[in-house]
């Protein structure tokens, strides 16, 4: 017999994963690369630099505070250029945009400024002529455009110059060692290579999941990772979902143009058929990577890890165990205990099982929740242990 109460119901799965650094960083002046061991470095960021090359508007390097062996936590300073020559390509993209803007100010109100009145005696010919907009006219359109045109421009040169300015300082994205420092004071920056390579201390877990544990993720979802060599317990969150799909017994071979969306089926993911990726034949694995933040004591990088992640749950809900549900044509069902004979003193002499027709929610891992059909402090038939 069961008595049913409210419980807290949990739908988890468990899967084994390997602990790695989070990310080892390559800082360049005016880009940031994050790579992780399943997405190795590559030469060459002068790619990935969104303005104009800074670089090729800074002077030399002129600070290099850290070496390789350093620790160092997020927002310090590891390399500094000289900003002379950015500084004054800013201030000189600074007047240019306030004299186009006033220029441009002037012209249009000059466009907007209404016509005099007519003397006595104008003709009605040179009246109208007088009364007519300056565009009209053919006056300030094309002067117009252009004014505009030198405004968006000084504009762009003036947004360039502070990003240099701004990229001629390159800072600790988080905290971590130095690996290496590929550079000197007194060198010219450049974009060929990374300035400074920087392993952060942060940790995550890789593993892999199935279609069917995919289509249940959502951002935010809780995890528990245990390190048993370790006796170590953490926890954290799904920051985002798996996006590379992986080839059956390997989480590090991205299957080549299946990666994140491209690896669902036509059917979407609403339906299994739409989980599966093209492997001939073989259903696809997931990569997942789960940040840890805080490492707990005593967890590096190689050693293996358990990983629990709560799919779905349900607060103080009404619940029984799995066992006591009954299920038939009519549909799902408990036998819940019901008093047959009443004695003199309001007590009951014999309870019998009556059929009760339930309406199930959340199947956890240990408990099922009952929207409707019982109340709370039913008392529910178990069947009887197996001997």
């Amino acid at each position: 017999m069961f008595t049913v109460k409210r419980d807290n119901i949990r739908l988890t799965t468990r899967m084994d994963g390997t602990v790695t650094r989070a990310a080892t960083y390559w800082l360049s002046f005016g880009s940031v690369v994050a790579y992780t061991e399943t997405k190795p470095g590559e030469t060459g960021t002068c790619g990935r630099i969104t303005v104009d090359n800074p670089p090729a508007v800074l002077g030399k390097i002129t600070s290099l505070p850290v070496a390789a062996g350093t620790h160092v936590v997020a927002g310090t300073v590891l390399a500094r250029a000289d900003t002379a020559r950015a500084r004054s390509d800013l201030a000189t993209a600074e007047q240019e945009l306030s004299q186009a803007t006033a220029a441009l100010k002037a012209r249009q109100a000059a466009v907007s400024r209404p016509a005099p009145a007519p003397a006595a005696g104008t003709s009605r010919s040179a009246s109208s002529a007088a009364s007519t907009p300056g565009s009209l006219l053919g006056l300030p359109e094309e002067q117009l455009a252009a004014d505009q045109q030198r405004v968006a421009e000084a504009q762009r040169r003036k947004d360039q110059a502070q990003q240099a300015v701004a990229a001629s300082t390159i800072t600790a994205p988080a905290a971590g060692f130095v690996e290496s420092v590929n550079t000197a004071v007194g060198a010219d920056p450049s974009c060929e290579e990374p300035v400074v390579v920087l392993r952060a201390d942060e940790l995550q877990v890789e593993s892999s999941i199935d279609a069917a544990t995919l289509a249940k993720l959502r951002v935010g979802q809780q995890a528990l990772v245990t390190v048993p060599d370790a006796r170590a317990r953490g926890t954290t969150a799904l920051e985002g979902l798996p996006t590379s799909a992986v080839t059956p017994g390997s989480r590090d071979q991205p299957v080549s143009g299946k990666a994140g969306s491209d690896a669902l089926g036509a059917h979407g993911p609403e339906g299994e058929e739409g989980r599966i990726a093209d492997l001939g034949g073989q259903a696809a694995r997931y990569l997942m990577e789960l940040r840890l933040p805080v490492p707990p004591a005593g967890v590096l990088p190689g050693i293996r890890a358990e990983v629990t992640l709560t799919l779905d749950s349900r607060d103080h809900v009404l619940a029984v165990p799995p066992s006591a549900i009954h299920h038939d044509r009519e549909g799902d069902y408990v036998l819940v205990l019901q008093c047959d004979d009443i004695g003199e003193n309001g007590e009951c002499r014999k309870s019998v099982p009556v059929r009760t027709t339930v309406r199930l929610g959340l199947a956890g891992d240990r408990l099922t929740e009952v929207i409707s059909g019982l109340a709370e402090n039913d008392s529910v038939v178990l069947p009887a242990p197996e001997e």
